[in-house]
This record gives structure tokens, C-alpha cells and sequence, in this order.
């Protein structure tokens, strides 16, 4: 059955890249109900995302093949049909251009995403953890429902081609901007919205956490940019102030939770959480510059915010997948029990080397070249002469750096624990390496990783034309990348050149004759463990820091959400003891209700 699906996204993958060049469309299908109709419409940005899930899609897929017989789940026609329902529901949530269309296709792919998560309902924490997404996600969707109200309200209209260029007074600006923020970065996952994030990636199938994280979580961020530079036509510059600033604290808030974290999928779930700020920073840099007029800045740093969607779903995609790889094998996500594995995974080790180099953003690999563009729109903005965009400016950078290292700290430690040193409670001896089908897809995204960081122009070629401006046609060339007004360069081709030059250099240099010794363990090689640094020792230093930010080893919101979340729950369970009175009279009067509120809305709205 996925090779049906895998050839189904293979064919749509070239067809969106051919529309991408060719053509916009519009479909319009009617209801009978008064003012009510399903309408479609894709232009470039519509076509770049939707390439990212058919891909998203196929290579998944192709992952699940064995995946899906190594887990042995009892009912795989109806995971793989789930999942699939899942990616379509995505690409209808992209192609969706009016309210009702819109909310169809993200309810269905919230209500897919949840049964993917429940999957295994026979386990506690599954069942738990779907249960704070559902909640969490249809909180989010009322917001979104009002943020649409607003735009209704003032356009008269359902239609997001209606909604374009949309002049709103400012308290019908911030109406909507609040409830976007609110809706929208639920699903994202922002600071103190991000409570499912995890809490269902640990415990969803893995091939399923690579597409929640690398494609659903980045239908919210779509859904920013339609927003802010597409559909609102005049906002002040505070708005993007406070989506860099709240960026700024989801990036830095997520990688703290990532780096003291021991199990795999949990640090890959706060890395996301790092990731949508870091993109979302560019976001809100780029309506700074578009409210005080620099455009030309503003797209150039929304490019780059782009780029780095781009770079996230791919990376993040093959940890996750790769993740899911040494979860079958060995039982177990805890780091504290892993070690040594790349001498019995040498193929999985290297595609999850890639992966590591790329999320910590280092040469020659695709995150460098993202984050290097987020860098310099952040140092153009210092050139502003804005007070207040200079001093963010400032505290963007700083935190970027901070985060980025403790990026690198975090994935030396999901990396060096898990793969190098001896096997700490595991029996290394009976793991074997990936298969063939798994191996494919994780090579294909690990091969894309390191070309778009060797040859980043080949997705800018594509990005810069998602705006329809032509100011950037000689800053990509094939081995220089410009900033604007030459404010900053770099050749990833020469600086992949000099790395491998460099490396051939060491190993020319220590190709001498030499002996193969076992791991040495302090003189204690009985009893490795002992010597060798757990997942808990390694972050020590930043979890004594920060330790208020996790009270019971917890984070602050976690504790937050159960008090809360408890009480909500509490109230329910009484609300539906009144309801549920057991008398068919009372149930057939909440269906008359029910139908002459629906009678009234048609007629009236």
C-alpha cells in the first residue's frame, strides 16, 4: 500500500515544482447553504509548501516500509492509511483559501494527527499525551476562528483573496493579530503554547514525529506570513517587536529544556520548539522592516526565515526517523542506556552525524547557511538607525549565539552518548544496522542537507521568487552569497573545499601503521558505565543555572498546565454529569436547539 502513496507524492512533487514556474490556480465549489463554498487557490508560496509535503510524504513513507514491521503494530493497513490522510489533510490546510475549506482540512489534520498519537492507546503516557494535544489544539482553533471573525467582520467576506491588502482600524489589527498569535502558535508550539509538543512527539511513531515536527508545525508559520504580508496591508512596527521578542524566549526556553533532557525524541521535540523561534525571530524582524518601509531588508530576512523551514524539515526529519531507527532496535530512548552504537550502526551513524552538523548549524551543512542569513538580517537591522530596532537587535543576536551553543552542547551529548563509547545497559551485540529502504530515505535527506550547504543557491533560486521581487538576482551566485548592500559574504563551496582539504590533510597525516584498542574506560572496562558520562551528568552545568526554570524536574509551564489542565478536566467531568441526565426527552430538546440555532445562522448570516 505505500508504494501506491509513494508514487502518488513522487508524481505530485513534480507537479507542484512545475507549477511552482507555471501557473497560479483558483477553484471555486459551491454548497447549497447561502454564502458558503469551498475555495482553493495556490501561488508560489502555496506551491513551495506543498512540495515540502509531498516530499515529506514519499520519504516517509519509503522509512515505514520496514519501520512498520520492525514496531510489528497490530493493525498496519490503518496506520499507514492514517498517516497518509494526515499528509493530505496538510496539503489541503496549504491549498485552502477560505474559511470553510480552511477549517475542514485543519480540523481533519487535527483530528488524524491525534489518532496518530493515540495510536498505541493501551499505553498510559499515549493516551495522556493525546489527550493535552486535542485539548491544547482545539483551544488554538477557536482563536483562529476569531481571528477569521475578524477579518468577516470588517470584509464582509469568507474568502482570503477578499482578505488581501485588508485595511483594519488598530483595534481590529490587534484584535486579529492576538488571536492569530494565540491560535497559530498553539499549533507551533511558542512559549507557553507549547505544552503538547513533548508530550506527543516521545510517544507517536516516529515516522509521524518527523512529519509533526518537520511539516505540521510549519502550517502555522505559513499561516504568519499570509497573515502579516499578504493579507494585513498596515500594522505598526510593535507587532513585530512582539513577535521577536516572544520568539526570542521560544528558542532560548526550548533549547534549556532540549539540553537536560536524556530521552531521544523528548530532546528533538524542545529542539523543534527552538527551531519555530529562531524562524519566527525572522519573521518578526521582517514586519519591523515592512512597517518602517525597508522592504528590500524585510524580504531578504523573510527569505531567509523560509530557507530555514526548508533546512528544519529536513534535519529534523531524518533525527527523528533516525531516533525511531535505535528506538527498534534497542528497546529504549533513554540515553543513559545507550553508547557505542556506531560500531554496530555505521550506516545509521552517519546519516545521524549529518543531521547533528546540520541542527547545530555548522559548515558545510544547511543549517549554517540559514542561520548565517538570519544573522545578517539581524546586523542590518543595528544599521537602522532605530533605537528600538537597534537595541533588539543586540539582544537577538546574543541570543542566538547563546543558543546556538547550547545547540551544539545538546547534540554533542544526544550524539557522543548515544553513538561513541561503550554500551552502557544495552546488549550491543544483538543490534543491527538499518535497512535498506530505511537507509534510502535517511540518505536522501542527509544528502540534501549537505547540498544545500555546499549549494545553497539552489533553494534560494527557488525562495527569492516566492515574493515576486527581483532585487536579489546577483546575491546568489553559485560560489557567493551577498547580504544586501554587501553588508556580509560567504563562499559555502570554499569553505566545504577547505574542510575536506583538511580532513584529507589529518587522515593523510595519521594513515601510519597503528593498533585497534578497546574503549578505554578509566581502567575500569568491567564496568564502562561507571566511567563514562551520563545524559544528566553532561547538562549539569546548565540545569544548576537554570535551575528555577524547572521546579520537580519539570519545566515551569508543565507544572502550569497539570494544575490547570486538572481542574478543566474536574469541571468537564461535572458539566457532563448534568448533561448526561439519561432522559430521551431532554437529549431530543438539545437537537431542536441544535437545529434552530443552524436554521437561524443560515438564514441570517
Amino acid at each position: 500500500m505505500q508504494w501506491c502513496f509513494i508514487l502518488l507524492y513522487g508524481v505530485l512533487f513534480f507537479t507542484f515544482i512545475y507549477c511552482f514556474f507555471n501557473t497560479n490556480i483558483l477553484i471555486l465549489i459551491p454548497t447549497s447553504i447561502k454564502h458558503i463554498y469551498y475555495e482553493f487557490y495556490a501561488d508560489k508560496l502555496t506551491w513551495f509548501f506543498e512540495s515540502l509535503f509531498a516530499l515529506g510524504g514519499a520519504l516517509s513513507n519509503v522509512y515505514s516500509l520496514e519501520y512498520i514491521k520492525d514496531e510489528d503494530y497490530k493493525n498496519k493497513f490503518l496506520l499507514v492509511l492514517l498517516v497518509n490522510t494526515f499528509i493530505i489533510s496538510m496539503m489541503g490546510v496549504a491549498i485552502s483559501y477560505d474559511i470553510f475549506s480552511f477549517l475542514t482540512f485543519w480540523e481533519m489534520m487535527s483530528v488524524f494527527s491525534f489518532l496518530l498519537v493515540i495510536f498505541d492507546f493501551e499505553k498510559e503516557e499515549n493516551f495522556k499525551a493525546s489527550v493535552y494535544y486535542i485539548v491544547m489544539t482545539h483551544v488554538g482553533t477557536i482563536f483562529i476562528l476569531l481571528s477569521f471573525l475578524g477579518f468577516y467582520l470588517n470584509t464582509k467576506s469568507t474568502n482570503f483573496l477578499h482578505w488581501t491588502n485588508t485595511h483594519l482600524d488598530f483595534r481590529w489589527a490587534l484584535f486579529v493579530f492576538a488571536c492569530s498569535v494565540i491560535g497559530f502558535g498553539m499549533k507551533a508550539g511558542f512559549i507557553g503554547l507549547h505544552n503538547w509538543l513533548p508530550k506527543a512527539h516521545p510517544v507517536a511513531p516516529s515516522f509521524v514525529s518527523a512529519l509533526m515536527s518537520g511539516l505540521m508545525i510549519k502550517l502555522p508559520v505559513y499561516m504568519f506570513i499570509r497573515y502579516y504580508f499578504y493579507f494585513l496591508k498596515d500594522y505598526p512596527s510593535s507587532f513585530g517587536f512582539f513577535i521577536i521578542i516572544i520568539s526570542l524566549f521560544t528558542m532560548l526556553f526550548g533549547i534549556l529544556n532540549a539540553s537536560i533532557q536524556s530521552m531521544l525524541k523528548k530532546i528533538l521535540a524542545y529542539s523543534s520548539m527552538e527551531n519555530i523561534g529562531i524562524i519566527t525571530l525572522g519573521i518578526g524582524l521582517a514586519m519591523v522592516f515592512k512597517s518602517y518601509g525597508f522592504y528590500k531588508f524585510s524580504y531578504f530576512i523573510l527569505m531567509a526565515s523560509i530557507f530555514h523551514i526548508l533546512n528544519h524539515f529536513l534535519f529534523k526529519s531524518l533525527l527523528f526517523m533516525g531516533a525511531g531507527s535505535v528506538i527498534t532496535r534497542t528497546h529504549t530512548q533513554d540515553i543513559n542506556k545507550l553508547g557505542g552504537l556506531i560500531k554496530r550502526m555505521p550506516r545509521l551513524s552517519i546519516v545521524k552525524l549529518i543531521a547533528v552538523l546540520s541542527i547545530s548549524a555548522l559548515p558545510p551543512f544547511n543549517g549554517f547557511v540559514s542561520e548565517w542569513l538570519l544573522y545578517q538580517g539581524i546586523l542590518i537591522s543595528a544599521k537602522t538607525h532605530i533605537k528600538a530596532l537597534t537595541i533588539l537587535s543586540i539582544a537577538s543576536a546574543s541570543f542566538l549565539a547563546l543558543t546556538g551553543g547550547i545547540a551544539m552542547l545538546t547534540f554533542v551529548k544526544y550524539f557522543g552518548l548515544s553513538f561513541l563509547g561503550k554500551a552502557r545497559k544495552i546488549d550491543i551485540n544483538r543490534i543491527s544496522d538499518i535497512g535498506f529502504f530505511s537507509f534510502v530515505s535517511l540518505s536522501i535527506l542527509a544528502s540534501l542537507c549537505f547540498i544545500l550547504g555546499i549549494m545553497p543557491f539552489i533553494a534560494l533560486f527557488f525562495i527569492k521568487r516566492l515574493f515576486g521581487v527581483d532585487w536579489f538576482n546577483k546575491d546568489f551566485g553559485v560560489f557567493m552569497i551577498y547580504s544586501p548592500m554587501n553588508f556580509g559574504y560567504i563562499s559555502p563551496v570554499f569553505i566545504a573545499f577547505g574542510i575536506i582539504i583538511s580532513i584529507l590533510l589529518v587522515y593523510l597525516y595519521l594513515s601510519k601503521p597503528y593498533k585497534i584498542y578497546k574503549t578505554w574506560a578509566c581502567g575500569l572496562s568491567n564496568v564502562p558505565s561507571i566511567a563514562q558520562y551520563s545524559a544528566d551528568g553532561f547538562s549539569q552545568p546548565i540545569k544548576k543555572i537554570t535551575h528555577l526554570l524547572y521546579p520537580k524536574n519539570k519545566d515551569l509551564f508543565d507544572v502550569i498546565y497539570e494544575y490547570v489542565f486538572t481542574n478543566v478536566v474536574y469541571f468537564m467531568q461535572k458539566l457532563k454529569n448534568k448533561i448526561q441526565s439519561g432522559v430521551l426527552q431532554v437529549y431530543i430538546a438539545y437537537m431542536a436547539i441544535t437545529i434552530l440555532i443552524v436554521v437561524m445562522v443560515a438564514k441570517y448570516v
